[in-house]
Protein backbone atom coordinates (compact mmCIF):
# COMPACT_ATOMS: atom_id res chain seq x y z
CA UNK A 1 0.00 0.00 0.00
CA UNK A 2 1.08 3.28 -0.67
CA UNK A 3 0.05 6.02 1.72
CA UNK A 4 0.95 9.79 1.42
CA UNK A 5 0.33 12.79 3.68
CA UNK A 6 -2.78 14.20 3.61
CA UNK A 7 -4.49 10.68 3.34
CA UNK A 8 -7.34 9.64 5.64
CA UNK A 9 -6.83 6.57 7.43
CA UNK A 10 -8.76 4.18 10.10
CA UNK A 11 -6.55 1.82 12.04
CA UNK A 12 -7.86 -1.46 11.81
CA UNK A 13 -5.67 -3.67 14.21
CA UNK A 14 -3.19 -2.45 17.28
CA UNK A 15 -3.72 -0.35 20.09
CA UNK A 16 -7.01 -0.19 21.63
CA UNK A 17 -7.11 3.49 22.18
CA UNK A 18 -6.48 3.68 18.04
CA UNK A 19 -8.40 0.67 16.78
CA UNK A 20 -11.37 1.83 14.13
CA UNK A 21 -10.40 5.54 14.89
CA UNK A 22 -9.85 7.59 11.60
CA UNK A 23 -7.37 10.26 11.23
CA UNK A 24 -4.74 11.82 9.11
CA UNK A 25 -1.36 11.12 7.80
CA UNK A 26 0.78 14.08 8.59
CA UNK A 27 4.16 12.65 8.40
CA UNK A 28 6.42 9.24 7.37
CA UNK A 29 8.99 7.68 9.11
CA UNK A 30 11.33 4.84 8.04
CA UNK A 31 13.33 4.73 11.31
CA UNK A 32 16.45 5.46 9.29
CA UNK A 33 16.31 1.46 8.21
CA UNK A 34 15.94 0.78 4.65
CA UNK A 35 14.48 -2.83 5.93
CA UNK A 36 11.79 -1.31 8.02
CA UNK A 37 8.42 -1.12 7.11
CA UNK A 38 7.28 2.49 6.93
CA UNK A 39 5.89 4.00 10.34
CA UNK A 40 3.18 6.49 9.68
CA UNK A 41 2.06 10.18 12.25
CA UNK A 42 -1.79 9.66 12.48
CA UNK A 43 -3.55 12.68 13.68
CA UNK A 44 -6.65 11.56 14.58
CA UNK A 45 -9.76 12.92 14.41
CA UNK A 46 -11.02 12.22 18.08
CA UNK A 47 -8.94 12.64 21.44
CA UNK A 48 -7.18 9.23 21.92
CA UNK A 49 -5.17 9.76 24.92
CA UNK A 50 -2.05 10.33 22.97
CA UNK A 51 0.62 11.76 21.57
CA UNK A 52 1.78 15.36 19.78
CA UNK A 53 4.21 13.70 18.16
CA UNK A 54 7.07 16.49 18.44
CA UNK A 55 4.08 18.96 17.67
CA UNK A 56 2.72 17.57 14.40
CA UNK A 57 -0.86 17.17 15.51
CA UNK A 58 -3.12 18.73 18.40
CA UNK A 59 -2.06 17.34 22.12
CA UNK A 60 -3.64 13.79 22.63
CA UNK A 61 -4.62 13.28 18.96
CA UNK A 62 -1.33 11.37 17.75
CA UNK A 63 0.11 8.44 17.36
CA UNK A 64 3.16 6.42 15.48
CA UNK A 65 1.56 3.59 13.52
CA UNK A 66 3.01 0.72 11.23
CA UNK A 67 2.06 0.72 7.69
CA UNK A 68 0.45 -2.68 8.40
CA UNK A 69 -2.39 -1.13 10.65
CA UNK A 70 -3.88 1.05 8.32
CA UNK A 71 -6.89 1.33 5.94
CA UNK A 72 -6.56 3.85 3.31
CA UNK A 73 -10.16 5.06 3.01
CA UNK A 74 -11.25 6.72 -0.41
CA UNK A 75 -12.45 10.20 -0.96
CA UNK A 76 -15.83 10.60 -2.16
CA UNK A 77 -17.11 13.97 -3.93
CA UNK A 78 -16.15 17.28 -5.06
CA UNK A 79 -17.69 19.45 -1.91
CA UNK A 80 -15.00 19.48 1.22
CA UNK A 81 -12.95 16.49 2.83
CA UNK A 82 -14.91 16.04 5.98
CA UNK A 83 -14.92 12.29 7.01
CA UNK A 84 -18.69 12.14 5.67
CA UNK A 85 -17.10 12.55 2.24
CA UNK A 86 -15.27 9.66 2.61
CA UNK A 87 -16.84 5.98 1.68
CA UNK A 88 -15.46 2.80 3.32
CA UNK A 89 -14.87 -0.27 1.99
CA UNK A 90 -13.53 0.98 -1.05
CA UNK A 91 -15.34 -0.10 -4.24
Amino acid sequence: MSLKIGDRVRCSIGNHRVRGKEGTIVEIRNAGMENLKLWYVVGFDEHINGHDCNGRVTPGHGWYINEGCLELLLYKGTIGRSKLDFVWPPQ
